[in-house]
């Protein structure tokens, strides 16, 4: 689990590498606000958001499955913008495997 403090308007990253077919699991938890996450491309474009679990449970999820190789980043940040305070976060990667229905499927990893 990784700590940091934000304020208001400022958010924390993470450059990750990413091969297409990985997943990535993350999520996020703050006592002082509602915090959001978000990967965004290389170009910057946002690929995946989550401000909520579900409704009444402020603690963003990701579960993103990459289509793209190339260099993404990971943001925290309060939802809106709006407050700082403290906020713990961890994520990682997976590999992933296709299968196909019916037939037998061998994955070398």
């Amino acid at each position: 689990m990784i700590k940091s403090i934000l304020t208001p308007g400022d958010f924390v990253e993470w450059k990750i590498k990413l091969r297409a077919g990985e997943i990535v699991i993350g999520e996020a938890d703050s006592d002082a606000f509602d915090p959001a996450m978000e990967i965004l491309d290389e170009k910057g474009a946002v690929v995946f958001k989550n401000d909520d679990r579900y409704p009444g449970d402020q603690r963003p999820l990701a579960l993103w499955r990459c289509d793209k190789e190339g260099e993404y980043r990971l943001h925290v940040r309060s939802f809106q913008n709006k407050a700082g305070g403290q906020v713990f976060t961890r994520f990682q990667t997976y590999e992933s495997l296709d299968l196909s229905a019916g037939g037998m499927v061998e994955g070398v990893f």
